[in-house]
């Protein structure tokens, strides 16, 4: 739901799983009616994973230390890393009704959203602009050195050369 350009209710499910995720912007983010922790730091190292999109390969590779994992659905992939169970994702195609409850998941449990250059991203108003999202010092360690780099510049030529 938004209200006011601003995410402020969601709700996930994923039936195979029995998992039910729902939020509401100050109040807190659940799974299965437990409300989610707020993120703790986490150092990147081999045992974290981040989450990428199934074509990923194409943008890639990712410098990071750890293992890298690709569900097949960028609401799973926010859900679990709003959850603390990966270290960040990266989303560059997308949609509001796919990313507007994992969105605000993170942003409930102290994960940053933000651009793949470090910006503040709104997802409502700047709607299918590539962004990422984890713990802040995950997002920070991503950003750090040019490891965004070739990525970044992957993504804005496969836009037709255009940064939205």
């Amino acid at each position: 739901l938004v209200e006011d350009k601003k995410l402020v209710l969601g709700a996930f499910w994923l039936p195979r799983l029995n998992e039910f995720w729902y939020v509401e912007k100050g109040l807190g983010a659940f799974k299965n009616g437990l409300r989610l922790p707020p993120r703790e730091a986490c150092s990147p190292s081999y045992d974290e994973v981040v989450l990428l999109p199934s074509r990923f390969h194409r943008v890639g590779p990712l410098d990071w230390p750890g293992k890298v994992r690709v569900l097949g659905s960028s609401a799973a992939h926010l859900a679990i890393v709003a959850m603390g169970g990966a270290a960040a994702t990266i989303i560059p195609r997308w949609c509001l009704w796919d990313v507007g409850c994992g969105v605000l998941l993170a942003e409930e449990t102290g994960h940053r959203v933000c651009t793949i250059d470090g910006l503040a991203i709104s997802v409502v108003e700047q709607q299918g602009l590539p962004f990422m999202v984890g713990a802040p010092n995950t997002i920070d360690y991503l950003l750090a050195h040019g490891r965004l780099e070739r990525v970044r510049a992957r993504m804005v030529k496969q836009r037709g050369g255009q940064e939205r």
